[in-house]
């Protein structure tokens, strides 16, 4: 990629960005999802800045000892150039020091290179949710923290 991203926590001024992007990706969340989940105290927000401009971010939340990521993308001028693996590093490295116990997250059936990429850090499928995309399954992906941050 030439240029390693730096991994900042998102803000209200990025929520534009971070809007478009997922208007070039999946297209779940609006940019009201995004600005609820900035304000909310148990998420953890982050995107991935080059060069001054935000080409990707993750989202999760915690609650208790478990944390759920729910959204990560990257521009796609930037995708498999190593921005999600930068992002969820840095998520897994605020979480193993925060002492949590699992993280989860939840992908299409379909998706079988997001699989992969979740299974080379550290994920294990643990459980199938029928029909829950538009014609997919999701598929429920976990990873312990204790001692298991790359």
């Amino acid at each position: 990629m030439g240029l390693l991203p730096f991994i900042r926590q998102a803000r209200r001024d990025d929520i534009g960005r971070i809007a478009e992007i997922e208007s070039q990706s999946l297209a779940l969340w609006s940019e009201t999802q995004f600005l609820e989940e900035l304000g909310n105290p148990r998420s953890v927000f982050l995107v991935a800045e080059i060069s001054g401009s935000v080409m990707g971010y993750i989202a999760a939340r915690t609650v208790l000892d478990e944390t759920e990521i729910f959204i990560i993308a990257a521009a796609a001028e930037t995708r498999r150039r190593g921005i999600a693996t930068a992002l969820l590093d840095a998520m897994l490295d605020r979480l193993h020091h925060s002492s949590r116990a699992k993280i989860f997250l939840e992908v299409g059936g379909k998706n079988t290179a997001a699989r992969a990429f979740y299974r080379n850090m550290g994920f294990h499928e643990s459980g199938m949710r029928p029909d829950y995309y538009h014609n997919d399954d999701a598929i429920l992906m976990v990873r312990d923290y204790e001692g298991n941050c790359r």
